[in-house]
């Protein structure tokens, strides 16, 4: 059994990933901060995964919510095209931390983002650039 951290477990995408997860029988940990996800998507799954409540530009909460995990899935972004044109500072401290994440997990795989479902290996060369192009 994998343990899995998936960021941005509350959204659409993140909470149909989590399902699958336990349906193949993973271990799941949820780091969302709810500003899009909802608790409802979460509440079928109590008892069965860990749940940081907590903001993804966190340092600290990030380093407790990758210990111990062997896969991210960061779909943790904020999605908005409008959003990232008016406030892009903050859209780039949303959607780019799968890569902080990803240095400290060798092991890790990470997703780029709700927004493109890809899978990326992790690796030397991956390292720099967590939203290869394929």
């Amino acid at each position: 059994m994998a343990h899995y951290l998936v960021t941005g477990g509350a959204g659409f995408i993140g909470s149909h990933l989590v399902e699958e997860l336990l349906r193949r029988g993973e271990k799941v940990r949820i780091l969302d901060n709810f500003s899009t996800g909802k608790r409802e998507n979460v509440d079928a799954f109590a008892g069965r995964i860990e749940l940081i409540e907590g903001d993804i530009r966190s340092h600290h909460i990030v380093r407790e919510a990758v210990d111990g995990v062997d896969f991210v899935l960061h779909q943790g972004a904020l999605p908005s095209v409008p959003r990232s044109i008016n406030d892009p500072i903050t859209t780039n401290e949303v959607n780019v931390p799968a890569h902080s994440m990803c240095s400290t997990r060798p092991k890790t795989r990470a997703s780029s983002g709700s927004s493109m479902l890809l899978l990326l290996p992790f690796t030397a060369q991956t390292r720099n650039y967590p939203f290869a192009r394929v």
